[in-house]
């Protein structure tokens, strides 16, 4: 996909829930290129295979090899982020915040400049509150703008313009954060998108640094002091700041802005306060 440019970032899978006669994964790449690659995830976290290096023409070949493992069972109920099969993941991205810029790059698209963006805008500026003004830029998304993805192409990742999505009345997660964090910017709230991952939410601080880690795009507000933490793909009905449950309690995330070295982690919050 041309959305990852030159950078190489890629998984295999090492055991399986099968016994396997013989498990072998090749990597082949330019002698040039500065791929890492480790073991994560599985029961045993020491599992290290040390590769037969090969190099030739310009070439760097891995080859990872090993007979007879064991099939491994899989109980029910793990907690969410726990992977209990080992597999081998490759990175190119030298650190968190160069996975940052990455997304940093995608998501710097352009404000809407047109009638119906200034008529949402002057309507939420007349609450001249700016805790109900977030509280009601984050139901408009939700509700207004169904979800929809068509993430074809580069679209893979890269969002919509938020005027697009705007027209259109429809969008998946990137493009209905990109909207959300247009108009709270646009209201003087300061807001960046946010990458989280669903499927593995936290955990991952010790992988290799990876955009494909991610599946989910979320918003990031600041007010009064504050961090909000705004799924604008969320079914919910907020009605004031205090109670502006959060969906991702607990999730490491990565916060797209080109300052970002790290992961956070977003706090828990009482879920009794979750509308």
């Amino acid at each position: 996909n041309p959305i990852f440019g030159r950078k190489i970032a890629e998984s295999a899978s090492w055991e399986s829930t099968l016994p396997t006669i013989k498990r072998r994964i090749s990597a082949l790449f330019s002698s040039d290129r500065g791929i890492s690659y480790q073991f994560v995830g599985g029961l045993d976290t020491n599992v290290t295979i040390s590769p037969k290096i090969r190099q030739k023409n310009g070439f760097k070949q891995l080859v990872f090899e090993k007979e007879n493992l064991k099939a491994v069972t899989v109980e029910e109920h793990l907690p969410r982020g726990f992977q209990p099969l080992t597999w081998i993941e490759f990175s190119e991205y030298k650190d968190w915040q160069e996975v940052a810029s990455w997304a940093t790059d995608l998501f710097q698209l352009p404000s809407p400049k047109n009638k119906d963006f200034e008529e949402l805008i002057n309507k939420l500026r007349s609450m001249n509150d700016s805790n109900k003004e977030l509280v009601a830029a984050l139901r408009f998304v939700q509700g207004e703008i169904r979800y929809t993805s068509v993430s074809i192409g580069v679209n893979s990742h890269l969002p919509y313009a938020p005027a697009i999505v705007l027209s259109r009345r429809y969008g998946d997660c990137k493009d209905k954060s990109a909207l959300l964090t247009a108009i709270l910017n646009e209201l003087g709230i300061k807001a960046n998108p946010v990458l989280v991952s669903v499927g593995f939410r936290k955990g991952f601080s010790h992988w290799l640094p990876s955009p494909k880690l991610f599946d989910h795009a979320i918003v990031r507000a600041e007010l009064n002091g504050r961090d909000y933490w705004l799924d604008p793909t969320a079914i919910q009905n907020p009605v004031n700041i205090e109670t502006l449950g959060s969906f991702h309690g607990g999730n490491e995330v990565l916060i797209v802005n080109r300052d970002s070295t790290a992961l956070a982690t977003i706090p828990q919050i009482d879920k009794n306060l979750i509308e």
